[in-house]
């Protein structure tokens, strides 16, 4: 992707977005001119990362959410939809592994 591309002025959301894979994914969108709408668990990183994006002109935000808890994922939904609009793109960068029995007893 670069400046200007498929992804101009479009909405994405990156979950996990404030390192590893979710920052790369964030700087990749970012080229593409995308708004992005970066959230992680660690409120001070998600800030910081959306922060580095202002310099060049990208209209970025960062939430802290844990990804885990329905009530702050819908929270977040509607703050990224009040201030980004539609989003075209969802990462889901974030795995959550919640056991649905005890270990010793099969699902």
């Amino acid at each position: 992707m670069s400046r200007g591309g498929d992804y101009a002025g479009q909405g994405v959301v990156i979950t996990g977005a404030a390192s590893g894979l979710g920052a790369a994914l964030a700087e990749l969108f970012a080229s593409a001119g995308a708004r992005l709408a970066l959230l992680d668990i660690d409120a001070e990183r998600a800030t910081a990362k959306a922060a580095e994006f202002a310099d060049p002109g990208v209209e970025a935000i960062g939430l802290a959410v844990d990804v885990s808890d329905r009530a702050a994922v819908a929270a977040a939904a509607a703050r990224v939809g009040s201030e980004l609009g539609d989003c075209a793109v969802l990462c889901a960068n974030v795995g959550v592994q919640q056991m649905c029995c005890s270990p010793a007893t099969p699902p």
